[in-house]
């Protein structure tokens, strides 16, 4: 149970105690290689939180001259074959791009090469023509001639990096795309098609329309538009100094490379696109892919991956798979149960943190029931993430997550803060999606309303929904096909075997309208840990998915998510503890003006008989004329019997919950069983 977990914490790392509001907050120092890491990279502690780009170099000379131009930079000073994937993740962590700079006359290729199989993601730049570069560091207090020469040099190595960067890592060949022919130079256009096919890119239907798309490492899909392949080609030809060659295809690029002319490229039929796989998920990161079962997450090539998946959905980190974070298995009464390393992983412990609803109880006073009920809480937490991560659609489990706070709300509260639309900005990391803020009441009249969707979504969000959000407008689009239509496009209908997954957020208590809401929606209860007086960052001293965040525990982050599929894929959608949040959904079946009534009113009718007219009129007289018209006799009825469930009072008792009639007129029997 709970209270026996925290014996579970790392055995090997030392910890900080804050003791507040009667809690035991344990955070963990966990001795990491990480560190030793960063203090041997030559450069990276001058490094800032991020940079738009990272230079790596294996030459002190050359990194000494990267920082005399103010570029940000590290030397590892190693042979290649020694460079680590820790390395790797946590440089690329601090930016947008990795590029290594190398001089080829000066390297050992296989290594090169094989350093580049691993790293894919990596930009390279090849300096040899750069000698001030390659062979020793500028000094600004030489002559203006130098000086000058320094600074062609300079703008000479900005734009090789530019180039890099806006080639996409595309290796084409362009030699003989312009040929000489009786001192003139021509295009070939069937070379030119060619080299583009031979580089990955071709033409493609995407929603009935043809587009270009670039295919990367044998699996990646990214659409191009007709100025990135322009783009792609030029920018070789400025790297391999081909100035002739470079001016003719200037002279007629709008011919070249505008939509007619570039449609004559070869036309991919079809690609397999990866849409889940049942009792498998994928998670695909920069140069590796994460295999997860309900046993085990393993790491892949993108060579040994057997589908195509869109660019869009691969997630801008170089990970570092790491031990499980927690353990679910079943005890002696079969009831799930939970051990968990606290105090290790910040989002782990937000989810602890948002499951424990008596967390204003001191631990050592919990109960076993209190206990048992936070830990189905932090399954449940684990197993929604889990299924919303799961991009396979299983048509016996189409269900919507609805996350909901577990205290009980008076009819006119509304709190928000408790963590759940953070939890939606965590699905929002790992999947592409679709987001949308949902209090306006006409959301629904939009009938561009999930025009935003496209082929490469995963996720709808619908933010903070109003008391009013039609749940009902969900029902197909849960379980049936998807309408999407765009502004100024033909309506599309999306195929049914893409799985797009919803997740709501709402501050209200959701009333349930029968079977086919049920079987629709599944809930996620907060805890209200934290509301306004008491953010996450308290906690952590951080924000979530912030450049301030440490690599350690955005890597642990990504871990994370993974063991949610994992478990997800063992146990399967877990329910949240039903008490509160049967309460909660009784709540919001009564009507606001009778519950707020009933409230200031029940004891005067309350452990006795009562004529329903006449309340029925006291009621009536307490709303104005044009309310009153929104009650009959009926719904008045109606709203009492519930209002007594919620109450837990008794209704008719003297007649097991029928009608009590005497001379045609109707009576409420209202009773208390606690007497209180």
């Amino acid at each position: 149970m709970l209270k026996l977990l925290q014996k579970e914490c790392i055995s090997d790392a030392n910890f900080n105690i804050k003791i507040s509001d009667n809690n035991i907050k344990v955070n963990a120092i966990v001795p990491s290689d990480s560190n030793k890491i960063k203090k041997e990279i030559l450069g990276y502690e001058n490094l800032p939180l991020f940079s738009p780009e990272i230079l790596i170099t294996q030459s002190q000379k050359l990194y000494n001259s990267l920082l005399q131009w103010e570029y940000r930079s590290v030397c590892l000073k190693k042979e290649l074959v020694n460079v680590t994937n820790l390395e790797i993740s946590i440089l690329k962590a601090k930016c947008t791009n990795l590029i290594f700079i190398y001089n080829d006359k000066t390297s050992d290729i296989n290594h090169l090469e094989n350093f580049f199989l691993r790293f894919s993601f990596i930009y390279r730049v090849n300096i040899s023509t750069i000698s001030i570069l390659s062979d020793k560091t500028t000094n600004r207090n030489t002559s203006s001639k130098r000086d000058n020469k320094s600074y062609q040099y300079k703008k000479a190595f900005e734009r090789l990096i530019d180039n890099t960067i806006t080639q996409e890592s595309v290796n084409i060949n362009i030699n003989d795309i312009v040929m000489k022919a009786d001192e003139k130079m021509n295009v070939n256009l069937s070379n030119l098609y060619s080299a583009l096919n031979q580089a990955g890119i071709y033409k493609y239907k995407i929603d009935g329309l043809d587009k270009f798309i670039l295919i990367k490492n044998n699996s990646i899909i990214k659409e191009l538009d007709k100025y990135q392949i322009k783009d792609i080609v030029l920018n070789e030809m400025k790297n391999k100094g081909l100035t002739l060659e470079l001016e003719k295809i200037y002279q007629g690029s709008n011919f070249y490379f505008n939509q007619n002319t570039l449609s004559n490229l070869e036309h991919k039929r079809s690609l397999p696109e990866y849409i889940g796989e049942p009792g498998l998920e994928h998670f695909f990161f920069n140069g590796i892919v994460w295999k997860i079962n309900k046993t085990s997450i393993s790491q892949i090539k993108y060579e040994e991956f057997d589908s195509f998946i869109w660019e869009s959905n691969v997630i801008d980190w170089y990970p570092n798979l790491e031990d499980d974070f927690f353990s679910i298995s079943k005890n002696h009464l079969h009831q799930l149960t939970i051990s968990l390393k606290e105090g290790y992983c910040d989002f782990l412990d937000f989810i602890i943190n948002t499951s424990n609803v008596y967390w204003k109880i001191p631990n050592n006073n919990l109960s076993t029931d209190q206990l048992i009920e936070i830990e189905q809480h932090i399954i449940n937490k684990i197993t929604c993430i889990g299924y919303l991560l799961h991009t396979y659609r299983e048509q016996s489990v189409t269900r919507a997550i609805i996350a909901t706070d577990f205290i009980e709300r008076g009819s006119k509260e509304e709190h928000g803060g408790t963590g759940k639309s953070l939890f939606g900005k965590a699905l929002i990391e790992m999947l592409s999606t679709y987001y949308r803020g949902a209090r306006n009441k006409n959301l629904f009249s939009d009938k561009h309303l999930l025009g935003g969707i496209d082929q490469t979504t995963k996720l709808v969000f619908f933010d903070d929904a109003n008391k009013n959000f039609d749940w009902e407008q969900l029902y197909t689009l849960i379980t049936g096909q998807i309408d999407i239509n765009r502004k100024f496009q033909d309506p599309q209908v999306l195929d049914r075997e893409r799985s797009i997954k919803f997740y709501i957020t709402t501050n209200y208590a959701v009333h349930s309208h029968g079977n086919s809401h049920d079987r629709r929606f599944f809930y996620v209860v907060f805890s209200d840990y934290y509301g306004p007086d008491k953010k996450p960052s308290d906690d952590f001293e951080t924000d979530f998915f912030s450049k301030t965040w440490s690599w350690e525990q955005k890597n642990r982050f990504y871990n994370f998510m993974a063991q949610c599929v994992k478990a997800y894929l063992k146990w399967g959608l877990v329910e949240a503890p039903k008490e509160n949040l049967e309460k909660n959904k009784l709540r919001a079946s009564i009507n606001e003006l009778f519950l707020d009534w009933a409230e200031d009113n029940y004891r005067e009718f309350l452990n006795k008989e009562t004529d329903k007219l006449m309340l029925f009129e006291q009621f009536k007289a307490s709303l104005s004329e044009i309310d009153a018209k929104k009650f009959s006799s009926t719904s008045f009825k109606k709203n009492m019997k519930n209002f007594c469930k919620l109450k837990g009072f008794i209704f008719n008792p003297s007649k097991e919950g029928k009608d009590i009639k005497r001379n045609s007129t109707e009576y409420f029997e209202i009773y208390n069983i606690n007497n209180s």
